[in-house]
């Protein structure tokens, strides 16, 4: 492990507590563990430790959502970081910063991809609905049918990986087949 400034348990639950203060929205604990361990001066286990204590004393919220459980700062928490926040290290609170913004990137991500089967009995198929949205609405959006649950499930798997790669092939796809035409139109 590399060394870092923040080593006392009372110091990570700081360092934690700030992390949690920088975001809009409740995430998971891995993602607070991703910010927080910027600083590489503790392991996994003292993060762990730190991070029940602050949400048994009700300086973290759970949030209760599915398929995991995201936590939130509490008001109590709020007022704790907005008095010992001095005791963090300006460049710990900057690659804190600077991680709160690729956490923020990569849940709006994930939210905007979707994806979702169904069985349809009489067919004996199942129909996968994959879609990239924006403000809620479906901005691309496509359904395959296929022929077992698992094909489903690495479709969507895929899909959530590389669904803007997926939207641009087909756009640049739909686009040169428009031109490919256009183009031969104007020859005759």
């Amino acid at each position: 492990m590399e060394y870092g400034f923040i080593h006392k348990p009372e110091d990570i639950k700081f360092l934690i507590l700030y992390c949690l203060k920088l975001l809009p929205f409740a995430i998971t604990a891995d993602d607070v563990y991703a910010m927080a361990s910027v600083d590489r001066g503790f392991d996994y286990f003292e993060f762990a430790q730190a991070f029940a204590e602050l949400v048994e004393g009700k300086h973290v919220s759970s949030v209760n959502t599915n398929p995991e459980r995201t936590y939130i700062i509490s008001e109590s928490g709020s007022q704790i970081i907005e008095v010992m926040s001095s005791r963090i290290p300006s460049s710990v609170k900057d690659k804190a910063d600077a991680k709160a913004v690729e956490i923020i990137q990569k849940i709006r991500r994930e939210r905007s991809i979707r994806t979702s089967h169904t069985y349809d009995e009489a067919n004996n198929t199942y129909k996968t609905h994959l879609a990239i949205c924006e403000t809620g609405i479906e901005q691309f959006a496509v359904d395959i049918v296929l022929y077992s649950e698992r094909q489903c499930y690495l479709v969507e798997n895929v899909f959530k990986k590389k669904a803007e790669r997926v939207f641009g092939l087909v756009l640049d796809e739909l686009s040169s087949y428009e031109t490919k035409t256009e183009e031969k139109d104007e020859n005759i």
